[in-house]
């Protein structure tokens, strides 16, 4: 979504917005100044030192619709939208904070060609992991498949690349998932049970490659239970992992197998395997 700022004090276009929560480092906002998506009354500018007045108001748009979205469209229609998220993004908004995420940017994609339209949260992804995410384009469609969303996902599939190697070809991992502060999920006796399904893909040295699928949905499943067997997920800092081969969380969600809440026909949504998880 566009930001919008009101200059308070006068002075440069790029140290003012560095110093307002707009939720970008100085670099992202000096990379938005360069690809054309900050205005100054209505003025494009990409100039650092753009002269401010008080009162001016400053947007500052996620991206530039001339040179490309910032994400990748798996599918689309009137009721839905289908992205692969990059990994880094939040997928939602949460309180109190002002982080880019990818509902920010694909509420900026819609409002091109229908002002004003906004996108609803049908499922999320953890920050750092990428891959496949839908939104709804209306609260109605967003209650269809929330509310029913245990029975009409057929299948979830990601690819985990794990340190060490996975011994057993395939195996199912069952837990009672719960949670301590700050956000840290973890196997105990009560919980909300969980449930996950690997195979082993390819083993690499001391990196072994995962197709997991799970029953579930709880926050953070695969992760803890890849832990939980001995192998974390590589760049998994958070639950054990030594280390960043990828210099990312090496989990991606690959496919999304759903039943549409309306006719009931199955659908396929798949985001290609990120070429770094190939080398």
């Amino acid at each position: 979504m566009t930001k919008k700022l009101i200059v308070q004090k006068s002075g440069e276009l790029l140290k003012y917005i560095v110093q307002e929560e707009t939720g970008y480092t100085r670099t992202k906002l000096k990379s938005l100044l360069k690809n054309e998506c900050v205005s100054v009354n209505n003025v494009v500018t990409s100039q650092f030192n753009y002269p401010l007045a008080e009162g001016d108001i400053i947007q500052i748009k996620a991206f530039n619709e001339r040179f490309g979205l910032a994400f990748d469209i798996v599918y689309e229609d009137d009721k839905i939208i289908v992205i692969d998220k990059p990994s880094g993004l939040l997928s939602v908004p949460f309180p109190g904070e002002n982080y880019l995420t990818a509902y920010d940017l694909v509420n900026d994609y819609i409002s091109v060609l229908k002002p004003n339209a906004i996108v609803h949260t049908v499922h999320r992804l953890d920050r750092e992991t990428s891959g496949v995410l839908m939104f709804a384009k209306d609260k109605h469609t967003q209650a269809l498949y929330r509310e029913n969303w245990s029975n009409l996902a057929q299948d979830r599939v990601y690819i985990a690349y794990v340190e060490g190697t996975v011994n057993k070809d395939k195996d199912t991992i069952i837990s009672n998932l719960n949670i301590d502060n700050p956000s840290l999920v973890f196997s105990s006796k009560i919980g909300k049970r969980a449930v996950t399904h690997y195979e082993v893909l390819e083993r690499r040295n001391d990196i072994s490659i995962l197709k997991v699928s799970i029953e579930t949905g709880r926050q953070n499943q695969i992760r803890v239970h890849l832990k939980d067997i001995g192998h974390p997920i590589v760049g998994d800092k958070k639950y054990g992992a030594k280390t960043r081969t990828l210099k990312r969380l090496g989990l991606h969600a690959h496919q999304l197998i759903i039943k549409n809440p309306v006719d009931q026909k199955e659908q396929v949504f798949t985001a290609p395997i990120p070429p770094v998880f190939k080398t």
